[in-house]
């Protein structure tokens, strides 16, 4: 994380990019995600202050409510429990995520493939098994349950700018997710040239799907015995295997390119390799160029540990207020994100981090704390 000194703290020259976040803040604040009666004893600013402000001091609503002129939290809970549902909370995340802003990173960085990265980040979560929403994953932190959910992210250079988020049920078909985020990218006319996937995804309908899609995708490959067995064959490394078999409990068989790839620059030599349907031709002459292109599936500052500090922790069981904490916390990276763009030049090769985290957070407490409505009193809920 870069940390400048004062007399380089950007917004100290830098108005127009501050007038910017505050303007993006404003319409955040003022996003008709909750509806009201008329009587009702809260507005709708009032519920996305507080949730906001525990997103930027990465706290619980219920300590937040406790410090400032906000509501309660369990009536702001109440509210957005009973007043929300998957489908608003997703429209205002597209609301958000607006084809202006991919323009503009597409201009800051033009004549560039367009990378996409697809993830699945998991919450951990200690309650009932059978919470909506709740799912199993693999044993962390104590628990093997989570809400889990499904990010689209732009990949470009060291910047991630997360497109779409999306909450998992229990079995949820891979296939339908990937599909939708499709939907969503064409409908802001993205087309992948690559696609970045963890090994969650390692199946053979989604190999099926991207190889009827005609798109490229790369993946770590799975180290089992089918792979130690193809390793065993390799008379020298790097090695090309072209329709290396992947098969499922129904029998059924995809076939694309094994890459298997020696790392000698550590300590302890490692073995890795990855599995793509990316033409060969792109790069039989600089394999390692496959690690430079999945090294950027972190993107910012490894995006999902900044993301991370925009989270507002909860112990909630609602599946539909988990994801709107997550879209929250989200957006609040997109705007680090976005903010920093407008503040390099069209270089490619130089971006910089110009706004750390902490710094963009101080400037959203000054907004958000010093627009605080005072709350009505005596007016029934």
């Amino acid at each position: 994380m870069v940390f400048l000194p004062e007399n380089l703290k950007p917004f100290s020259s830098q108005e127009k990019e501050k007038n910017i976040l505050e303007k993006l803040s404003r319409e955040l604040l003022n996003y008709n995600l909750f509806q009201f009666r008329a009587n009702a004893r809260y507005n709708s600013a009032q519920i996305m202050k507080l949730f906001v402000d525990a997103a930027i001091s990465n706290k619980s609503t219920e300590n937040r409510s406790k410090t400032g002129n906000y509501p309660s939290a369990d009536d702001a809970l109440l509210h957005i429990k009973d007043k929300t549902t998957i489908e608003n909370i997703e429209r205002m995340m597209r609301t958000f995520v607006s084809r202006r802003t991919i323009k503009l990173i597409q201009r800051r960085f033009p004549s560039i493939k367009v990378v996409i990265a697809f993830d699945f980040t998991p919450e951990a979560f200690y309650g009932d098994k059978n919470c909506e929403y709740v799912t199993g994953y693999e044993p962390k932190d104590g628990t093997y349950y989570c809400f889990k959910f499904f990010t689209v992210a732009l990949v470009v250079n060291g910047i991630r700018f997360l497109l779409f988020a999306y909450p998992v049920y229990r079995g949820d078909d891979k296939i339908a997710l990937i599909n939708k985020a499709l939907e969503f990218l064409n409908a802001y006319w993205i087309k992948p040239d690559l696609v970045l996937l963890d090994r969650e995804f390692y199946e053979t309908d989604v190999f099926a799907l991207f190889r009827e899609k005609r798109i490229n995708f790369l993946m770590p490959a799975k180290q089992d015995s089918h792979f130690e067995r193809v390793l065993k064959e390799c008379k020298g490394l790097p090695a090309v295997f072209q329709a290396y078999e992947i098969s499922n409990s129904d029998k059924e068989s995809e076939w694309i390119d094994l890459v298997i790839i020696e790392d000698n620059e550590h300590e302890e030599k490692k073995i890795y390799g990855y599995v793509t349907n990316i033409p060969v031709s792109e790069y039989r002459n600089e394999v390692l160029l496959l690690s430079d292109l999945y090294k950027q599936r972190w993107g910012i500052e490894t995006a999902h540990r900044v993301h991370d500090q925009f989270r507002i922790k909860t112990s909630c069981k609602e599946g539909n207020v988990r994801y709107f904490f997550f879209v929250i916390s989200m957006l609040l990276y997109n705007f680090w994100v976005y903010i920093n763009l407008l503040m390099n030049d069209f270089n490619i090769e130089n971006f910089e981090i110009k706004i750390t985290v902490d710094e963009i957070k101080d400037e959203l407490i000054d907004f958000f704390r010093n627009n605080l409505v005072v709350l009505p009193l005596k007016i029934a809920m």
